[in-house]
């Protein structure tokens, strides 16, 4: 649909509803080094969480036995 556009009948819930295209905003493609870089820091920023989860565990579990001596 077209800015300015009228939709046909829209039935939801027993009501109807027409729309109204008011806006029309174009879809934001990043390219592929754009996406790649954003993917890369979550995958490297996950990571670090893991690391430290699975660091804190074992120190925490290392502390906790070697005290019951």
């Amino acid at each position: 649909m077209n800015e300015g556009d009228i939709s046909g009948k829209v039935t939801f819930e027993n009501n109807v509803h027409f729309l109204k295209v008011t806006e029309v905003n174009q879809a934001q493609i990043e390219t592929f080094e754009e996406k790649s870089g954003e993917l890369l820091d979550e995958i490297i920023d996950k990571k670090f969480w893991e690391d430290l989860i699975l660091s804190t565990k074992f120190n925490f579990w290392f502390c906790y036995n070697s005290g019951a001596n």
